[in-house]
């Protein structure tokens, strides 16, 4: 399953796909961000503004088509601090709902803290010695304490980033005053916190967010940090707030390796990690790339573990065991399903002419889901090499016709047509025959359809009349390739069906593509 976790921040929207295997165990696929700076003027109005909403879905919507592309199944979808506090953050939400089809839900504070302790807890090798993990978000700062067990108790402050920005810079210059009263709202803010660990200390104090991560960088480029050292020594953050606090935006828009997005809002981080590290006697403060959206996505496995491996588990017995054969030669799985979704609706679609029953249909599924498991030996050939794994593997669920079938299908989806000096369609018999030669052109034509691996082609219609069979693509953009691939490969249909294939692309379609 491939699942997408959105967080809407203060400062930037981030995307994290994933697929989910049927053993729980996660793969990242993909990683987006963009700084929208949603919260923008939202602390002091109260309201999200017209212009920091456009970018937002603007990049939603961008977000969604990153999302289709990966072939997303599920979503889970957070807003954080200044949709939370925006009196117009609901109606945001909604647009975001109508514009993508997402439905964020709003989590609190002492929900994001939470769930980023768990995301650090999932990725570190904790023990039992207690850990604070801080995250300094654009609205708020989040305090999460507890060691590998659990989590012991949490807090949030509204000290985020842009709430600082205005207290430090004006249109971007820095302003001493507003220094001094920053450092009173964090030794009053932060004295709690403080209190707090003073009983049982923190091995370590991990810091999480891109504000952490612009820090790190620019300690890097002073050589205070090694280039792979996390750790941020309090020292080292002293001396960069101390230069950041009257430091002219343009020099500070020079800095190596600071993101313009982040060449106002370093100024507030830096003074804030500062005092944290002050505030708690903490020598270091620890950087780690951990954030809510892994939280989200640990939490998500742990309370949907059981349904999840419903939902991954195929119920039907015969097409469980064709897709663990699959994933065991480590088949490519969205080309491989694709192309069975084609060949199947193209088994219906000429149903008027093909003559075959609904095991023939199922039979073809599964030829053209292992179709190129013979990769898994070598590419040439691997047709060849499809048909032989099948034979010598399959079994199970099937009985020896039905896997000699299979293979056959696999097999002659591309190269030579069927013969009788092959010796697996030598064995079948004449009823047979037939049968894996219809279902075999099927597949070559679905195939070509996939020519690029793209998944371009989304359906296709077919028309039966008098000597030739109409099949119409339906694309969302130009599929030039996909309608190639498949003309080259319809002779087998012209010499199973004794009809030829005329295949194009939908007329609206292809003009809607190229509009």
């Amino acid at each position: 399953m491939h699942v997408a976790v959105l967080d809407i921040g203060t400062n930037s929207i981030h995307m994290l796909v994933v697929r989910v295997d049927v053993d729980l165990k996660v793969h990242v696929l993909d990683r987006a961000k963009e700084m929208v700076r949603l919260g923008q003027g939202a602390f002091e109005s109260g309201r999200l503004d017209e212009e920091s909403q456009r970018r937002a879905l603007e990049a939603l919507r961008r977000f969604l088509r990153l999302a289709e592309k990966r072939g997303v199944e599920r979503w889970i979808a957070v807003a954080t601090s200044a949709v939370r506090e925006a009196e117009n953050g609901g109606a945001f939400l909604a647009e975001v709902l109508d514009a993508t089809g997402i439905h964020p839900r709003v989590i609190s504070g002492l929900e994001e803290a939470r769930l980023v302790f768990k995301a650090v807890q999932a990725a570190l090798p904790l023990d039992e010695a207690p850990i604070l993990v801080v995250d300094l978000g654009g609205g708020s700062v989040e305090f999460a304490f507890g060691n590998s067990r659990q989590l012991a108790w949490a807090m949030s402050l509204k000290l985020g980033v842009q709430r600082l920005e205005n207290l430090l810079l004006a249109e971007g210059e820095p302003v001493p005053e507003g220094r001094a009263e920053a450092r009173e709202r964090f030794a009053r803010e932060l004295a709690p916190v403080a209190k707090r660990v003073q009983a049982v200390r923190p091995s370590k104090v991990f810091v999480t967010s891109g504000s952490a991560g612009a820090v790190l960088k620019l300690l890097r480029a002073r050589q205070e940090v090694g280039s792979n050292d996390a750790a941020m020594p309090r020292k080292a953050l002293a001396a960069l707030d101390d230069d950041l606090a009257t430091m002219p935006r343009e020099r500070r828009a020079r800095l190596p390796g600071l993101e313009p997005g982040r060449v106002d809002l370093v100024v507030p981080a830096a003074a804030f990690f500062r005092a944290l590290a002050e505030t708690l006697d903490a020598p270091a403060l620890h950087a780690t790339d951990r954030a809510l959206r892994e939280g989200l996505l640990a939490d998500f496995i742990e309370r949907h573990g059981a349904e999840l491996q419903w939902d991954l588990t195929e119920p039907n017995a015969r097409r469980r065991a064709v897709l663990r054969f699959g994933e065991r030669f480590r088949y490519d799985a969205p080309h491989a399903h694709h192309v069975a979704n084609l060949a199947v609706r193209l088994f219906d679609g000429t149903r008027a002419v093909n003559g075959l029953d609904e095991d023939a249909r199922e039979l073809l599924e599964y030829g053209a889901l292992l179709h190129d498991v013979g990769y898994a030996v070598s590419e040439r050939g691997h047709h060849k090499h499809s048909e032989y794994l099948i034979l010598n593997g399959l079994g199970g669920a099937f009985s020896g016709r039905e896997t000699r079938m299979i293979a056959a299908i696999a097999r002659y989806h591309r190269k030579a047509a069927p013969s009788r000096r092959h010796e697996n369609w030598a064995s079948l018999g004449a009823a047979d025959r037939v049968t894996v030669a219809k279902a075999a052109a099927l597949l070559r034509i679905a195939d070509g359809l996939d020519r690029s691996h793209g998944r371009v082609v989304k359906d296709v219609t077919v028309e039966v009349g008098g000597d030739a069979v109409r099949i119409e693509v339906g694309a969302n953009e130009p599929a030039e390739l996909e309608v190639w691939g498949a003309r080259r490969k319809a002779d087998l249909f012209a010499q199973a069906f004794g009809l030829d294939a005329a295949i194009e692309q939908s007329a609206r379609e292809a003009s809607d593509a190229v509009a």
